[in-house]
């Protein structure tokens, strides 16, 4: 006599195969918008950047105290809206918000500074680099991975920026390309970049955290130290009626759209591969406005830089790729992975 067929085992482990399935397509999701997030966060900060070179009459930390009362007014709608503590679930938050603040205050100062003193590419190119720092930073403190294939996509973003620097024809003892202006712009982008490897890192931590509870909170402690950076290194001084304006607006509306984004990144995703596709966006849009608005074309050390840097980009967007695939790969594809 046959043994009864067992129906209930067989529906069981269908339906944990359908759960995996699904498990699965969400987390590849989840890899999709998070890495969009950083993309667009990249293509906003690029057009706050054309705002803020236009604006080259008003001292960079004058520029960035604007941005942050926009953030701070932004947000604060959204905070109410959703109820809660505004200085966050719990009273060790508020360090994470300091801390946070003061790392952020510190990359728009200095970017913004870059992009006084620098073409907009040139300037780009070395803080869209960011992962660099990020990468490694985020290994070191968050315990995030960092393989071969990462190491390799960072040694090329190094020598990228060492391009960009111009540091061929410094060693080749042609200091005349570098002028008091030149130097500034390249030391603040590349003070930026190591103080928005900090913000990573603290947005990180701060991934469980309401998205405008965190924007308003590092918002006004920015306000306060972009305020007191004008008033020591600069002047505030009254801003025309007409374009002028329009371009304060827009820098507002475009940084507070760049780090709403960011930070909704980084609550998907890791720090490293948000960087990445943040930098791409950053770097394409930069170029485009360099030649079409402020008529600045790169040179050969320029788009060679910028090469290497798309490349390593790319190549880390590819390593994710492979992270967040299914298993239906070749078997090229699955050694990559397991060697990387």
């Amino acid at each position: 006599m046959d043994k009864p067929i067992p129906v209930q085992n067989n529906n069981i482990s269908n339906s944990l195969k359908d759960k995996a399935k699904a498990e699965k397509k969400r987390k590849t999701r989840s890899i999709i918008i998070g890495l969009t997030y950083g993309l667009f966060s990249g293509l906003f900060f690029a057009a706050c950047a054309a705002s803020v070179k236009y604006l080259s009459d008003i001292d960079p930390g004058q520029v960035a105290f604007y941005q942050y009362i926009a953030i701070t007014v932004f947000s604060l709608p959204m905070v109410i809206r959703d109820g809660g503590n505004v200085f966050g679930p719990n009273p060790s938050t508020k360090y994470w918000f300091l801390l946070c603040g003061i790392f952020d205050a510190f990359t728009v100062y200095l970017s913004f500074m870059s992009f006084r003193y620098l073409p907009l590419s040139d300037a780009t190119v070395i803080t869209s680099s960011i992962p660099v720092f990020v990468t490694i930073s985020a290994r070191i403190f968050l315990k995030e991975k960092c393989g071969t294939f990462q190491i390799f996509a960072i040694l090329i973003s190094v020598a990228g920026v060492a391009l960009v620097s111009k540091v061929p024809l410094l060693m080749a003892n042609r200091t005349d390309v570098y002028t008091r202006e030149s130097v500034i712009g390249l030391l603040a982008s590349l003070g930026s970049m190591a103080t928005e490897s900090g913000v990573y890192l603290v947005l990180r931590k701060l991934h469980d955290v309401n998205v405008f509870i965190i924007l308003f909170n590092f918002g006004v402690v920015a306000t306060f130290i972009n305020a007191l950076l004008t008033i020591s290194f600069g002047e505030f001084t009254l801003t025309a009626c007409g374009p002028q304006q329009a371009f304060v607006v827009a820098v507002g509306a475009f940084s507070f759209l760049s780090q709403l984004s960011l930070t909704k990144a980084l609550e998907i995703e890791e720090a490293g591969p948000v960087s990445v596709l943040m930098a791409a966006g950053d770097i394409i849009l930069a170029f485009i406005f360099d030649m079409t608005f402020f008529q600045d074309i790169p040179d050969i050390y320029t788009i060679s830089g910028t090469v290497l840097v798309v490349t390593s980009v790319m190549l880390v967007g590819f390593k994710k790729w492979l992270d967040g695939s299914s298993k239906t790969f070749s078997l090229k594809l699955k050694f990559m992975k397991i060697l990387f």
